[in-house]
């Protein structure tokens, strides 16, 4: 398994063979500079509530982010257009394959992939992006 192996599909279910790399998609990620995005580990319970017992109870909907630093404009264009219907939706079923840092492994979800707000999830200076967060919403483990 490659240390960089995020992928992506729009749709829910979409197969793992059809699931494209983050790193292929040219737009995001030219080819003399991989860019795979950098995120932080699943948090599979993110909400923990104490029983009187003392153990923890976890639920709740599971959400995660991809972040990248150093974009262009035409890689958050490349999103919106291919994953949130040319940015004219708030969000959309997608299929993700992302790592879980702690187990070192990586594992496919269906999510929301949410469109990115301007101030809260990138930043735009001079048609480049810095900080570009993509937020997946509601994961789902297949």
């Amino acid at each position: 398994m490659a240390f960089f192996d995020y992928r992506i599909g729009a749709g829910h279910n979409v197969a793992l063979a059809d699931l494209r790399k983050v790193e292929d998609f040219a737009e995001i990620s030219p080819r003399n500079r991989p860019r795979p995005p950098v995120s932080q580990p699943v948090n599979i319970f993110p909400v923990r509530t104490p029983t009187l017992e003392g153990a923890e109870h976890g639920d709740g909907f599971i959400n995660h982010v991809w972040q990248w630093t150093g974009q262009t404009a035409a890689a958050l264009k490349f999103i919106e257009d291919t994953f949130l219907t040319n940015g004219t939706v708030s969000s959309a079923k997608t299929t993700i394959y992302t790592r879980l840092h702690n187990r070192d492994t990586f594992k496919r979800y269906n999510c929301y992939v949410v469109l990115p707000v301007p101030g809260q999830d990138y930043r735009y200076d001079r048609g480049k992006i810095s900080n570009l967060r993509l937020r997946f919403r509601n994961l789902v483990a297949l």
